[in-house]
């Protein structure tokens, strides 16, 4: 076991290291030095300022289309269509990793070391084209060898995507290594949909075949392996194998069937199962590359059989203690149980359609495989079991070559982290509304009820408890409401509000059974001091933006809700102006226009106090600010009255350009220094 642990260590080892050569982030430097080591010319990559100017950020290891590449990140994006990356960017093949090929470090040992201030760079040039990635940061080089050392060289004519130079040209150098063997299941343990999928999926890299014998799981045992494998119950002894020793004990390396397992852990599923197919695969292998196929296990003729099946792969010509394992069956039918109280139901469906299934034999079996109780779907795909056996494990539909098992055991579907909601289930359910949900103190309303069954059915004729609460809780009134009994299913009754009712949210509870503690409906409603809107207002003006000399002309109309002219009524005008600091917000952004010293002068007066026309028309012209050189808003507020005192107040505001040029000017920082030097220009207003 110490040995096995080991292994298992190393292994993981290995795997740290690789992912660490691939995926480590490397700072892009000057050519190394002559006799210097290239990894210490090399630092980990700072985290990319997205503000930077445009430059080559770092070189990395990355992965493009499941094989490894070449990548250089920059600060900034560029262009894919019309940078022409490959006359910027050149790779160099600098020859294999040392320990690689010894009599390629002889040669480049015996050449002469390059001159000071020489620009000749050691390797070959590699063909290859390069790509911008969907990060448009990111240029990429694929095809490169594993274990090989390869130096990039950014020219310092790239432009960025807005045709920024990049700051300097800068070079780094990268060793790709070797990607291992590795094979494994793309599933742990799967339901394999019936006609409809390509086989067994089988994840490789670098490994051309693989070894795949299938093992089934012998009928009378379906319910303890399932127990097992799902259930994670540990394994009794008893269970001995064919030499007669017995089961060994559980110390907690027991394999459920999902990935890795030794021989030692496939060995205790002997008892269970039989070897019925033995073959070699070729798989679509590419080097250095991922890559996914399917095994064809619908089409082999001894796998055609119901039931469930363990698939052990190993790799041809080795001998490793470990194995990839998984278990599948091949079935077009979902099955879903549904327990109340003693009875189970169970519902039958196609993977393939989604619809229901009839015909299908939906057996319960104990723990030794036995049949305890069976029923045949109908025609909506429904099983109904009026009562559950107590030593039932596992329910299995079975219809010709196909067979669906699923746990009695298994945990029902958890809907707590959803947000579930709606009406409780209830044999009476009450639904109450009215005109509104906002009142005033002392108003009166009336509430209508619908009262309907579980299915939705109109109930006759019954009396009906209300008890109205206020915001504080308190209760104001508790009766007993009596309906129709021409009208069954509805019943709809006046509610009273005091004068002085409190403000707030009020609540009225319902109950079909005065003794039930649970409201069966609440009905929640505002109680407010408000005067709703008899009148509309409506300002028009032409112009957004006015000119030192330009009126500020507004038409006003008055209307009643109902529709007639509000002729008569008073009409209150106010002005206001201030000075508008950024008036070209959305064009010209954190620019400030006009004079400081204007920021001081705000004005607010009243225009009118007049009568609206017969048409329940009105023409008003606001003053235009005087004293001023800054652009600012002119509000004109026109408030409305009437005898009801329900009054509207509706504004307009435009701006005022008293000049027509401005010198735009922006708050100092290291970075708008440069732009906003760059943007002094005469800009008239919008």
């Amino acid at each position: 076991m110490a040995e096995g642990m080991k292994q298992v260590l190393g292994a993981v080892g290995a795997l740290v290291l690789v992912g660490a050569a691939v995926m480590g982030l490397r700072q892009l430097e000057r050519p190394t030095p002559a006799g210097a080591s290239p990894s210490a010319a090399l630092s980990t990559g700072k985290p990319l300022d997205p503000e930077a100017a445009f430059a080559a950020h770092a070189c990395e290891i990355r992965l493009m289309d499941e094989r490894p590449a070449l990548a250089v990140v920059f600060t900034q994006p560029l262009d894919g269509g019309k940078a022409e990356l490959d006359k910027h960017l050149r790779v160099s093949d600098l020859g294999p990793l040392q320990g690689q090929d010894a009599g390629a470090q002889e040669e480049r040992a015996a050449k002469p070391p390059p001159s000071a201030g020489s620009a000749v760079v050691e390797g070959r040039l590699v063909q290859g084209s390069w790509t911008v990635g969907d990060n448009p940061r990111i240029a990429y080089f694929p095809g490169v060898q594993p274990q090989r050392r390869y130096r990039i060289e950014v020219a310092g004519t790239l432009k960025s995507v807005d045709a920024q130079v990049i700051a300097a040209a800068k070079s780094c150098e990268l060793a790709t290594e070797s990607t291992p063997p590795a094979y494994y299941f793309a599933s742990k343990g799967t339901v394999l949909p019936a006609g409809q999928n390509g086989g067994l999926p089988v994840v490789t890299v670098n490994v051309p075949e693989v070894d795949v014998q299938f093992l089934r799981v012998q009928p009378q045992a379906l319910a303890r392996f399932m127990e097992r494998v799902a259930g994670n119950r540990p394994t009794h002894s008893g269970e001995g194998d064919e030499g007669g020793e017995g089961e060994y004990y559980d110390d907690g390396s027991r394999s459920d069937l999902k990935g890795a397992a030794n021989g030692w852990q496939l060995d205790q599923w002997k008892a269970l199962t039989e070897s019925v197919h033995l073959a070699r695969y070729q798989t679509e292998a590419m080097p250095d590359k991922r890559r996914v196929s399917f095994l064809p296990v619908e089409h082999i003729k001894e796998l055609q059989q119901p039931g469930v099946y363990i698939a052990v792969m190993s790799e041809p010509g080795r001998f490793s203690k470990s194995y990839q394992v998984t278990h599948f069956y091949v079935s077009d039918m979902g099955l879903q149980l549904q327990r109340q109280g003693g009875q189970l139901a169970a519902f039958v469906t196609s993977l393939k359609s989604g619809k229901a299934m009839s015909g299908v034999r939906v057996e319960l079996l104990d723990e030794h495989g036995r049949v305890r109780a069976a029923q045949e779907a109908n025609g909506d795909g429904l099983a109904r079991f009026t009562s559950l056996p107590g030593d039932a494990v596992l329910a299995v539909a079975r219809r010709g070559n196909e067979m669906t098992p699923l746990r009695l055991g298994e945990p029902g579907l958890d809907l707590s982290e959803f947000d579930v909601s709606g009406h409780p289930s209830r044999s009476v359910k009450l639904f109450a509304y009215a005109g509104r949900d906002l009142y005033r103190p002392g108003e009166r309303f009336t509430l209508s009820v619908l009262a309907r069954d579980a299915d939705g059915k109109m109930l006759p004729p019954q009396p009906l408890q209300a008890t109205l609460k206020r915001p504080d809780g308190r209760t104001v009134s508790q009766e007993t409401w009596l309906a129709d009994a021409k009208r069954p299913g509805y019943l709809q009754h006046p509610v009273l509000l005091a004068a002085d009712a409190q403000t707030g949210t009020w609540t009225m509870e319902l109950r079909h059974d005065p003794a039930a503690s649970e409201a069966t409906a609440e009905w929640r409603f505002k109680v407010e001091e408000f005067l709703p809107e008899r009148m509309k207002l409506e300002l028009k003006t032409e112009a957004a933006v006015l000119s030192a000399s330009q009126p500020f002309s507004v038409a006003v109309q008055g209307d009643y809700l109902y529709g007639a002219p509000a002729a008569g009524n008073r009409l209150i005008v106010l002005s206001s102006s201030e000075r508008q600091r950024e008036a070209l917000a959305k064009t010209w952004p954190g620019f400030f226009l006009g004079d400081f010293a204007d920021d001081g002068k705000r004005s607010r007066s009243q225009v009118s106090d007049d009568n609206l026309s017969g048409e329940g028309k009105a023409e008003i012209t606001l003053p235009a600010p005087e004293g001023t050189r800054s652009s600012g808003p002119t509000s004109g507020s026109s408030r409305w009255t009437s005898r009801s005192s329900r009054r509207p107040d509706r504004d307009r505001t435009s701006s005022c350009a008293p000049v027509r040029q401005y010198l735009p000017a922006r708050r100092h920082s290291p970075r708008s220094a440069a732009s906003a030097a760059a943007s002094r220009r005469s800009m008239p207003p919008e």
